[in-house]
C-alpha cells in the first residue's frame, strides 16, 4: 500500500475514534467545570476570601495554618458551594491524570 494513502487512511480513523469516543467526554468534563465554576463565581468572592486570609495570617504565617483557614472557609460555605468546589476538583485531578497519562505515553515512545 502506498505510504501516503495509508497515512490519510489512519488519521482519518484516529479523527473518527476520536470523535466519537474522546470528544464527548472532553465536553462533558468541560461542561460540568464550568457549571461548577459559574456557581463558584456567583457564590463566592475569591479575592475577599485571599484578603482574609491574609489578614488572619498576619502573626502565624505557615502554609498549614493558610490550609487550615481554606478548609474552615469551605466548611463555612453553603452545601451547593461545596459540592461545586469538590466538581471543580476532582475534574482537575481527572485532566492532570489524563495529562501525565499522554505524557508517560510520549516520553516512552521517544
Amino acid at each position: 500500500m502506498n505510504p501516503t494513502i495509508k497515512s490519510r487512511l489512519f488519521w482519518r480513523i484516529y479523527a473518527i475514534w476520536f470523535v466519537r469516543r474522546i470528544l464527548p467526554l472532553m465536553l462533558v468534563q468541560v461542561l460540568v467545570a464550568a457549571l461548577g465554576l459559574k456557581i463558584f463565581a456567583h457564590k463566592v468572592f475569591v479575592s475577599e476570601v485571599l484578603k482574609n486570609a491574609a489578614i488572619g495570617q498576619l502573626g502565624d504565617a505557615t502554609y498549614w495554618a493558610f490550609l487550615k483557614y481554606l478548609f474552615n472557609a469551605f466548611l463555612g460555605t453553603n452545601p451547593l458551594v461545596q459540592v461545586a468546589i469538590l466538581l471543580v476538583l476532582g475534574l482537575g485531578a481527572l485532566v492532570l491524570r489524563d495529562l501525565g497519562r499522554a505524557l508517560a505515553i510520549y516520553f516512552k515512545r521517544r
